[in-house]
């Protein structure tokens, strides 16, 4: 049997569970929000990684081809001059 302060008691239990249920429901909402920016944000940093793996791979090649070149010229600097022929005289 139901006592009347059990009766009015509840309309507030379930306004005071509805409440919580929406206050849930809108918490809810904003982590989506929030892990939605989260996973942009790691999908533009996993982007930029690949874009800088790709710049320092070209920037050590055209490093390496500097070093050949420099290497090429060392060793044609450090040949001697080839003395001219002299031209016969009459």
């Amino acid at each position: 049997m139901r006592t009347k302060s059990s009766s009015t008691l509840s309309p507030d239990v379930i306004q005071r569970g509805t409440k919580q249920t929406h206050s849930s429901v809108e918490m809810t909402d904003a982590a989506g929000e929030t892990l939605a920016r989260i996973v942009d944000a790691a999908t533009t940093i996993n982007d930029l990684n690949g874009q800088i793996a790709t710049a320092s791979d070209k920037q050590t090649n055209v490093a390496g081809e500097i070093d050949r070149r420099i290497i090429s010229i060392t060793d044609l600097a450090k040949k001697p001059l080839a003395k001219p022929n002299p031209t016969p005289t009459k």
